[in-house]
């Protein structure tokens, strides 16, 4: 698999998208993906942070396409097979609850990554087509979260348990 990974998101629409599509993604070999927004559907402050937030995740190892050198075109658009093995998704948010000159606010945590996106700088429509697709591209492992992936720096570090031993007790109320 290619080292230089890279997603990119594109205000236009291409002629291959079907007409009145909102978001419209092409697989290319050597990991590259295009998602195009319909220019109506999000401003370009808002593309640009994407685009560099998803550069630095890219860049550093902290997502990872899962689709190998070989391109499967289609396979974003197939219907998500319900695996559910991870989460992302854009959420708009009231202008007054980020930062000024802040579009976009990643928020991520193992198994789940959620795009915060000033109101006024996208549709809900295309929130929720990108959510339908990343339920297919996340939801089914097409991009792989490698954020808590310990052994991606060659550390070797032991898993963690995920729950207390059983004879553990744990507080259940403050006394």
């Amino acid at each position: 698999m290619s080292n230089q990974q890279s997603v990119i998101y594109i205000l236009g629409v291409p002629d291959s998208a079907s007409p009145g599509q909102l978001i419209h993604i092409e697989e290319h070999p050597e990991a590259l993906a295009a998602v195009y927004i319909n220019p109506l559907e999000m401003r370009n402050a808002a593309v640009w942070d994407v685009n560099w937030l998803t550069r630095h995740q890219m860049g550093h190892g902290l997502w990872q396409q899962n689709w190998g050198d070989d391109s499967h075109e289609g396979r974003v658009h197939e219907p998500p097979r319900g695996l559910d093995l991870a989460v992302a998704r854009w959420e708009l948010v009231a202008r007054d609850r980020l930062p000024d000159d802040v579009h976009v606010f990643p928020v991520e945590h193992e198994g789940r990554f959620i795009w915060y996106i000033r109101s006024g700088y996208a549709t809900q429509a295309l929130c929720d087509a990108v959510n339908a697709a990343f339920d297919r591209i996340v939801g089914d492992a097409l991009w792989v979260q490698r954020w808590y992936d310990r052994n991606r720096f060659g550390i070797d570090v032991p898993d963690l348990p995920l729950l207390p031993a059983a004879e553990v007790e744990l507080p259940l109320s403050a006394r």
